[in-house]
């Protein structure tokens, strides 16, 4: 049997190579997203992780795919198919994060040509055949998100907290992963306001900043002093209220520092299905924050993380404080017990090998 995942291999988020690493011990592996429109070489299982990016790399751009973009990948998708390849998704989103009607199409589309989806959690199934009622002859399979065990992971919390410029005192609360929308961002800081603990810190290493219409993006993105300037003014302007803000991607080696100076990671989203962030966290042995919509709930639920209505800003803040609280509790330890059992990447590995020989008996 031969694999080709179709996805981009060795970028910031190791999710790839480390699922590519897991199924590779006994099954020939192949990565990338050109390989999908190449026939010389025939393949087992042709694995999608993100459909859009089938639109990616017809168009070369990122946009919204057009109709002739959403044909081209049917076709080739047939074409596969009629070479004898099984075409398996995993469902990391219901759509992308930059949601359109053309999208939803081209979703459908690959979907209509799949013989097997991969889902994280068992809500993404039965929100998928609600969705698609046509398709409950697709096989389904619940795979969890692999946990993030190769991050480097050495230092204490006070090297950590030293390199952010935090005190032993400090309640932090890292915000990680790059908030999308002014949505999000309002989220944190007004429940942020109300979480009633002393000495209370927030982290978002990737905060939200947008200006307020093209004509100043534009200008921002050509005078890239001015833009650092505007950037520099929020952060400290939120500094002033407890707030470490920041709009910089945290590179591998220091992802680390964050987590191992946080009391606690809160997942500051509204619609999701999935986050790499839960796994993240418990690989670091935190407690968990998160809304209760999509797989996030399912799990943390399970697990005895605090969930929180995304639009009751106290809801929020009490969950962040029983965070807190499970934190004291040893609830951060457990987590990571459970990630290394339940999540590590030998065992996601057999179950996506297994998967695959299912769809040939």
């Amino acid at each position: 049997m031969n694999i080709l995942i179709v996805a981009k291999d060795g970028n910031r988020n190791t999710f790839v190579s480390n699922f590519r690493n897991s199924i590779s011990k006994n099954i020939q592996v192949d990565c990338g997203i050109d390989k999908f429109w190449q026939l010389e070489k025939s393949y087992s299982i042709i694995h999608i992780q993100w459909p859009e990016l089938l639109s990616f790399m017809v168009s070369r751009k990122s946009f919204s795919p057009n109709q002739q973009r959403i044909d081209k990948v049917e076709k080739q998708l047939k074409a596969l198919k009629e070479n004898g390849s099984k075409i398996v998704v995993t469902r990391h989103n219901v759509f992308p994060h930059s949601h359109s009607v053309n999208y939803e199409k081209l979703y459908k589309t690959v979907y209509s040509y799949t013989d097997g989806i991969i889902h994280m959690g068992h809500f993404s199934q039965q929100e998928f055949l609600k969705r698609y009622p046509s398709m409950s002859q697709i096989k389904h399979v619940v795979i969890p998100h692999g946990w993030y065990d190769n991050i480097q992971n050495d230092c204490s919390r006070k090297e950590a907290r030293n390199f952010l410029k935090l005190k032993e005192q400090d309640f932090v609360i890292l915000a990680f992963g790059a908030l999308r929308d002014e949505q999000e961002e309002r989220m944190l800081l007004e429940s942020f306001k109300l979480v009633n603990q002393p000495n209370k810190v927030l982290i978002i290493p990737r905060g939200y900043y947008n200006n307020k219409n093209l004509l100043y993006r534009l200008f921002d993105f050509l005078n890239l002093k001015y833009y650092k300037k505007l950037i520099q003014k929020k952060s400290d302007n939120l500094k002033q209220e407890n707030i470490l803000w920041n709009q910089s991607f945290v590179e591998e080696e220091e992802i680390q520092y964050y987590f191992n100076a946080a009391d606690l990671l809160i997942i500051p989203r509204i619609k999701i299905l999935n986050s790499g962030n839960v796994p993240l966290g418990f690989s670091f042995k935190k407690v968990v924050a998160g809304p209760n919509v999509g797989n996030i709930a399912e799990i943390l639920e399970n697990t005895n993380n605090p969930t929180f209505d995304p639009h009751d800003f106290g809801s929020i803040a009490k969950s962040i404080e029983a965070a807190g609280r499970l934190e004291k509790e040893g609830l951060g330890l457990k987590n990571f017990e459970y990630a290394k059992q339940n999540w590590n990447w030998e065992n996601i590995g057999k179950l996506h090998s297994e998967f695959y020989e299912s769809l040939f008996n």
